[in-house]
């Protein structure tokens, strides 16, 4: 198999103690991705990061004629859905908890998709070329695993509607992991 910047990218992961699964471009997802198993949920479910280029993404679906306009900057996503769907009737419970906690994260952010109920992380790493320095890569995985286990359990308890949103963002404040306040805006 010929290195590409994601299976180099995949050495360095590797060299971390991370399991990876590469998978090349087909006919179904033609883009590369990397699979990085970062730990299990309380289920024993696979937490699984999901590493790819967003700009294989948009060349794949036709959105430009080079693979690379070396104008163009280069993004590579770290995605992470979590294996708890989200109930129709807790939407609004996972959203009041994920938007409290997002704003204590300093690299990515959770979100939810309807219909579906899938709730994810995702963070956008911004590049002018495709290596990525092995330290910030590290750091970035590393942060990442650590906000998906600290606030997973929470989140499929909410989702699950075995626990309140109030509850868990009171437990986090117990903890001392509160938000900064949002003060008034400027009016002009």
């Amino acid at each position: 198999m010929a290195t590409t910047h994601l299976t180099a990218i995949q050495e360095v992961i590797e060299d971390l103690d991370y399991r990876t699964i590469y998978s090349p471009p087909e006919e179904s997802a033609p883009f590369e991705r990397l699979s990085v198993l970062i730990g299990n949920d309380a289920q024993q479910r696979p937490l699984t990061l999901q590493l790819y280029f967003i700009n294989d993404i948009a060349f794949a679906v036709g959105g430009g004629e080079d693979e690379e306009d070396t104008h163009d900057a280069i993004f590579l996503q770290f995605m992470l859905l979590l294996p708890t769907p989200v109930q129709a009737d807790r939407f609004g419970e996972v959203a009041e908890y994920v938007l409290l906690i997002n704003r204590i994260l300093p690299v990515g952010a959770f979100g939810i998709s309807r219909p579906d109920g899938t709730v994810y992380f995702q963070y956008s790493l911004g590049l002018a070329e495709r290596e990525v320095d092995e330290n910030v890569l590290d750091e970035v995985v590393q942060m990442i695993e650590v906000f998906v286990n600290k606030f997973e359990g929470n989140i499929a308890e909410i989702s699950s509607g075995k626990m309140r949103a109030a509850a868990a963002i009171q437990a986090l404040t117990e903890e001392g992991v509160v938000p900064p306040p949002l003060g008034p805006t400027a009016t002009t």
